[in-house]
């Protein structure tokens, strides 16, 4: 739950704009990227090579769905 609260608010702080549409196209954005945190493995529990990983493939998925959000994309 705290990454779903994480990529929302990384989503909403890095765009502007206003409006329904906006608010329904960053939605959109933002659930399918929560689907794919959602898929990932459980975060591992301490730091190492796999927690690198999982922390790029996250950081990965959250900049995606913001530069689609910031190219009006859905």
């Amino acid at each position: 739950m705290r990454l779903l609260v994480m990529v929302a608010s990384v989503l909403l702080a890095g765009c502007g704009g206003s409006g329904a549409a906006f608010a329904e196209r960053a939605n959109g954005i933002c659930e399918d990227a929560n689907e794919q945190v959602v898929a990932l493995e459980p975060e591992p529990r301490i730091v190492s090579a796999e927690h690198a990983d999982w922390l790029e493939e996250l950081t990965r998925i959250d900049r995606a769905a913001l530069e689609r959000l910031r190219r009006g994309t859905t």
